[in-house]
């Protein structure tokens, strides 16, 4: 994936500047703290583990530039039921992810079709390996 216009590709799904581009992205790790609690004195906690990773992509679609349909890929990609492939802009594995949503919001409705689409993609780490 070496051009540069690319920032990210999901499976076959490419996030191109000027075209599906992302304007954010926000990552979330946690890690699972089981509560016991013990008589006479507070609770103490025992580490069980990693918790869920999630990454959220957040970006904006403009019919006038790239036209409708763009983001038909991934809802595609979501309706494949399976991991995906994560790569950056430098063509770097960064796991195999899950599609977990994906919100669209229509703005600015121009005879029923959107000039401005919004969306949110949310995914879940699945693993190193498929």
């Amino acid at each position: 994936m070496a051009d540069r216009r690319v920032q990210m590709a999901l499976g076959d799904f490419r996030f191109e500047l000027g075209r599906s581009d992302y304007e954010r992205m926000a990552q979330t790790l946690t890690w699972r703290w089981a509560r016991q609690d013990v008589v006479g004195t507070t609770p103490v906690h025992q580490f069980v583990g990693e918790g869920a990773r999630t990454l959220q992509l957040y970006g904006a679609v403009f019919a006038s530039r790239q036209g409708t349909g763009v983001l038909d890929g991934l809802e595609r990609a979501a309706r494949q039921k399976k991991p995906l492939r994560l790569a950056d802009a430098f063509g770097r594995f960064l796991g195999w992810w899950v599609i977990t949503s994906l919100r669209l919001e229509a703005r600015h409705l121009l005879e029923g079709t959107a000039l401005e689409e919004r969306y949110t993609l949310s995914l879940n780490w699945w693993g190193e390996r498929p």
